[in-house]
């Protein structure tokens, strides 16, 4: 059950891409495990850029909710979420591209949270 409301973050913080004005919910998080790793601004470029890469339009929010939105990601990704559960989840919000949302996912997990990088 905590899985899907990990998931259910990501995507309420996706649907801000859409433009809405309520403030997205958040959801507290446990974890035993230890402290993620401490992100530098050349992650978070790193991360932007391999959206960028992909994007159609990255414009259409700002950097900052791009960060929060693989935030989100590395929070499910903690949370026994499969890399495909959040990207279906950016998806069926309707925000993202499927590039995107995949993206996301695997850029988020190589500079944000490392320890959940693809092998």
């Amino acid at each position: 059950m905590k899985t899907w409301g990990k998931v259910a973050t990501i995507a309420v913080v996706a649907l801000a891409l859409a433009g809405c004005t309520a403030e997205p919910a958040t959801v507290a998080v446990t974890s035993n495990s230890d402290p993620a790793p401490t992100k530098t601004p050349t992650s978070e470029q790193g991360y932007l850029k391999g959206i960028a890469d992909v994007s159609e339009d990255m414009s259409r929010a700002p950097d900052a909710l791009w960060i929060e939105i693989g935030e989100s990601a590395c929070v499910a990704l903690s949370a026994d979420v499969t890399p495909s559960q959040v990207a279906g989840q950016l998806v069926a919000s309707g925000n993202v591209t499927d590039a995107e949302a995949g993206a996301i996912v695997v850029e988020a997990s190589t500079h944000l949270c490392p320890e959940y990088a693809p092998q």
